[in-house]
């Protein structure tokens, strides 16, 4: 979560939308470098989660994800008003870890499930078959 805020930061300096769309679509361009900074993360994030657990993988880093939520948010977790301050002004970015991570666990635990089950068919024995 600290390399996507990181690299919202650098966006936010070097910014790959020209000045024209920044003028005209501020908010188009924010939601557009927020997609690039917390999109790889998220994903990064996910399939190192969906792999390391095999029980329950969305349970888990949905869990994973919330106590790093936490974390970063220590700091306003001891006024309401400054917590709900801040995730008003960041709700994508506590959204975008909080769902897109166990969906991307979700994605792969079953992409990995997939793979296991289409190698366990194919070294199979053929003699099962009963053909002999």
């Amino acid at each position: 979560m600290w390399v996507s805020v990181l690299l919202f930061g650098i966006l936010a300096v070097r910014s790959p939308f020209p000045i024209t769309w920044w003028k005209t679509h501020p908010y188009l361009v924010i939601l557009g470098s927020e997609a690039i900074a917390y999109l790889p993360c998220v994903l990064l994030l996910g399939v190192i989660l969906g792999k390391m657990f095999d029980a329950s993988p969305v349970r888990n880093s949905l869990l994973v994800t919330a106590i790093a939520l936490a974390v970063a948010f220590a700091g306003s977790l001891d006024d309401p008003k400054v917590l709900l301050a801040t995730l008003r002004e960041s709700p994508e970015f506590a959204a975008s870890f909080l769902i897109g991570v166990p969906v991307v666990a979700f994605l792969v635990s079953r992409m990995w499930s997939n793979n296991r089950l289409e190698r366990s068919r194919a070294e199979a024995p053929l003699s099962q078959g009963g053909g002999g």
